[in-house]
C-alpha cells in the first residue's frame, strides 16, 4: 500500500479570510492510502445509484463523462 501526503487548504470563511490577509489561511496534511496497481479508468468501479456495482469496463468505447463533485 502506497501512503499519500496532500496538502488541503482550511474554508477560508471559517478562519475569518479577508483578501489581503494571507496569513489567516491554515492548512493541514491529508494522508491517503492508494493502491499503486489501478492502471487505467477501466479498472475502476463505483455503486449504481441502486448500490449495485458498475464496472468502468462496460462503457469502453463509449463516451463517458466523469463528474467529480465534492464539498466540505
Amino acid at each position: 500500500m502506497l501512503r499519500v501526503s496532500l496538502l488541503a487548504l482550511s474554508s477560508a470563511s471559517a478562519y475569518g479570510f479577508a483578501p489581503g490577509n494571507a496569513a489567516a489561511m491554515r492548512s493541514r496534511a491529508v494522508r491517503t492510502a492508494v493502491s499503486p496497481t489501478m492502471s487505467a479508468f477501466y479498472d475502476l468501479s463505483a455503486p449504481k445509484i441502486d448500490g449495485t456495482p458498475s464496472s468502468f469496463s462496460a462503457y469502453k468505447g463509449k463516451p463517458v463523462l466523469i463528474l467529480n463533485v465534492a464539498s466540505l
